[in-house]
């Protein structure tokens, strides 16, 4: 499905699904939902919504941002930093 991502990897741990869940009820940061996951030593999966983006890097390097709009982002990031304190 192409609005699921199942992120699969031998190092998946728990506090990663926690540290997500967190986030999500406590910030305003954007945070994809967790629709399902295992953690064991065979087969450990995270299923999550698929969020399309494009970075920063990518929209500066491509002119697609303005500088007002830079400054924006920064205060955002900033904002979303104090929130994780």
């Amino acid at each position: 499905n192409s609005n699921t991502y199942v992120k699969r990897k031998g190092q998946l741990n728990m506090r990663e699904v926690q540290a997500m869940q967190s986030i999500k009820e406590h910030t305003t940061m954007p945070v994809p939902d967790i629709y399902s996951y295992r953690i064991d030593e065979s087969n450990s999966f995270i299923e999550m919504e698929r969020i399309a983006v494009i970075t920063l890097k990518e929209c500066i390097a491509q002119s697609r941002i303005k500088a007002d709009h830079i400054q924006r982002i920064a205060k955002q990031l900033n904002d979303y930093i104090q929130q994780m304190r």
